[in-house]
């Protein structure tokens, strides 16, 4: 009995490292696996969040962009409302792109830059709107300019034929056949045809000096609208680069945004001065070209 115990035990300690190593081998490598899993899951989670983030980063910074690109459209349709060059077309489809650059900050944007967004926003449509009507003035002078000059051709043509005729009854008195109610009719259809000429350059210089007044007293309006618009600049770019993590400094942003508006403006008002010299010349130089009178055709 005693020789089957110590056998037993014998065994025991033969078997019991054989069985106890693999065993403890085994758990070994699956607190190596769990370790390395879990490392590999905490990796997978920064890398889906760092992932994320450049998603993120890559969306704001293209609506961002395109924000930007829509404020300068914008505040240049604004410097374009009193321009009659720029199609009512193109200053609608320059709104509708604005806009629509603009409506996405709503996406992407936080509530600093939202607030900021929305702030540009009314502020634009509000000047647009302010500079409408002037717009629709100086359009309807312009019409009544244009259609003026083209009365004055007409005088002016009107003028040339009977000078013209004139002309055609002196060679004929010169050849005796020379009749005196003739040319008195041909000089009288020119006097009024030059006094008609009068009345309508009278007329147009008028239109002119309506427009031209249109223009200079909406003038100070667009400039006040352009400088609200750029004063809100600053801080839409200092909440748009706040949330791509851009350092700024909002004072130095301002103070540059306010030398761009400064300098802006001296060149607008010199453009205004250089142009209303140009249209008083003009008007000059129109005033100095009558029609010689009748009589200097014989």
């Amino acid at each position: 009995m005693n020789d089957v115990a110590v056998s037993g035990l014998r065994l025991v300690e033969v078997l019991a490292p054989a069985v106890i190593a693999p065993v403890a081998a085994l758990f070994g490598v699956w607190l190596a696996n769990r370790n390395s899993a879990r490392q590999l899951a905490a990796q997978l989670r920064e890398a889906a969040v760092e992932a994320t983030r450049a998603r993120e980063f890559t969306v704001r910074r293209d609506v961002y962009l395109d924000a930007a690109e829509a404020v300068a459209t914008g505040n240049g349709t604004v410097g374009a409302m009193l321009d009659l060059s720029v199609s009512d077309a193109d200053i609608r489809a320059s709104v509708n792109t604005t806009m629509g650059k603009l409506a996405k900050v709503n996406v992407t944007g936080q509530i600093a830059t939202l607030r900021a967004v929305a702030d540009y926003t009314s502020t634009l449509t509000d000047a647009l709107l302010a500079l409408w009507l002037p717009r629709v003035q100086l359009q309807g002078a312009e019409r009544t300019i244009k259609q003026l000059q083209g009365q004055l051709d007409a005088h002016s043509a009107e003028q040339a034929r009977w000078i013209e005729m004139m002309k055609q009854a002196n060679v004929q008195a010169a050849a005796g056949k020379h009749e005196p109610q003739v040319m008195q009719m041909f000089q009288h259809q020119f006097k009024l045809a030059q006094e008609g000429f009068g009345v309508t350059a009278q007329a147009q210089a008028l239109a002119v000096a309506s427009k031209r007044k249109i223009y200079a007293d909406n003038f100070d309006a667009q400039i006040k609208w352009l400088k609200a618009l750029q004063s809100l600049l600053p801080a839409a770019l200092s909440a748009a680069r706040a949330e791509m993590e851009l350092g700024v400094d909002a004072a130095e942003v301002s103070a540059i945004f306010e030398q761009v508006a400064q300098r802006a403006e001296a060149g607008m008002r010199k453009l205004l001065a250089d142009a209303e010299r140009l249209l008083v010349a003009q008007q000059q130089g129109a005033d100095g070209q009558v029609p010689p009178p009748g009589d200097s055709a014989r």
